[in-house]
C-alpha cells in the first residue's frame, strides 16, 4: 500500500496585508456583501502573519476546538471572536468539525491604531483555513479558485478582508459602481 496524499495534521503559515480604501464602500446587505464597490491597496508593511496547527481533536462533544494567541498572548475577547466565526463558516469548511486549531498571531503594527487589522487577521485566518483544507483533501495546487474561496471566507469575517487575499490595488463589488460614482 501507498502513503496517502491526505494529511491529519500538519502546519499552515500566512503573512496578509491590511489595506486602505480608496473608494470605500458604503454598507452592506445580504452574507457580507458591498452595497456600492470599492478599491483599495494593499499596505505591505503593516501585516498579520497567522500560524496554525492542526490536527484531529480528542472531544468530539465539541463543534470548534481551539487554542488561540495573540503575540504570545492569551486574548479570550479576540479567540471568541474567532470562535464564533469558525461557527458561522462550518458549512463552508466541515472539516473544522473534526480538528482541533491551535492558532498563533502577530501583527506588524500596534493593534488598535487605525490600521485595520481585522482585515489583515480575517484575511491571514481564511488562507490558513484554505490551506488546511486543501492538505486534508491531498490537493497540492493554490490555483485561482483557491483564492476566490479564501476571498469569500475572509469577507464572511470581516468586509474589507477580502481585499487583502489580493496584492496591489483591489476592486471589491461591481466595477460599474465605481464608475459612477
Amino acid at each position: 500500500m501507498g502513503k496517502s496524499k491526505f494529511r491529519n495534521e500538519g502546519i499552515v503559515a500566512w503573512r496578509s496585508p491590511s489595506n486602505i480604501a480608496l473608494v470605500k464602500y458604503w454598507g452592506k446587505y445580504g452574507i457580507q456583501l458591498p452595497r456600492n464597490a470599492s478599491v483599495s491597496f494593499t499596505l505591505s508593511n503593516a501585516f498579520t502573519e497567522m500560524q496554525i496547527a492542526y490536527s484531529p481533536k480528542e472531544d468530539q462533544s465539541e463543534t470548534i476546538s481551539l487554542d488561540f494567541l495573540f503575540e504570545e498572548k492569551e486574548q479570550p475577547k479576540f479567540k471568541e471572536k474567532i470562535n464564533r466565526f469558525l461557527e458561522s463558516i462550518r458549512s463552508y469548511l466541515p472539516y473544522l468539525d473534526d480538528f482541533h486549531l491551535n492558532i498563533k498571531s502577530r501583527n506588524s503594527f500596534p493593534h488598535s491604531t487605525g490600521i485595520a487589522s481585522s482585515a489583515s487577521s480575517m484575511s491571514a485566518l481564511a488562507l490558513c483555513l484554505c490551506q488546511i483544507e486543501n492538505e486534508i483533501e491531498g490537493k497540492t495546487e493554490m490555483d485561482e479558485s483557491f483564492y476566490q474561496k479564501a476571498s469569500r471566507i475572509a469577507r464572511l469575517g470581516s468586509g474589507s478582508a477580502c481585499r487583502s487575499i489580493y496584492p496591489y490595488l483591489v476592486l471589491w463589488g461591481d466595477l460599474a459602481q465605481v464608475a459612477n460614482s
